[in-house]
């Protein structure tokens, strides 16, 4: 299973890749919109998103996922933001799970697991 991490901090998105490679999945990474702009979508399966990019929203990308190419895949946004009305607002219209920075990596493969049996 193919996953896009999409978070300008480094060495956590190195992090989460490879988590995930350990656990069976292959991980690919992008640090900026315009890094994620340079993959193929439709070649993965689930979508980890930060929200804050240094050169743009991950929002942006997540309409375009779910709006303009109409991808059904899973998105897990990971971000600093704790307020719970907009973390009720990207769940009601874009994503299906969001973690709060920093968290655990054996919380975010639960979320994955998770996402994934929907």
């Amino acid at each position: 299973m193919k996953v896009l991490i999409i978070d300008d901090e480094k060495i956590l998105s190195q992090s989460i890749a490879r988590n995930l490679e350990q656990h069976g999945y292959h991980a690919d990474v992008a640090h900026s919109f315009r890094e994620y702009k340079k993959n193929d979508p439709l070649k993965y399966s689930i979508f980890i998103i930060d929200i804050s990019l240094w050169d743009g929203n991950g929002l942006d990308i997540i309409h375009e996922i779910r709006t303009e190419l109409r991808l059904q895949v899973p998105i897990l946004i990971i971000s600093w933001h704790e307020s719970t009305s907009l973390k009720i607002k990207w769940l009601d219209i874009w994503a299906d799970d969001y973690i709060t920075k920093p968290f655990s990596p054996d919380e975010l493969m639960a979320r994955i697991r998770s996402i994934m049996r929907r």
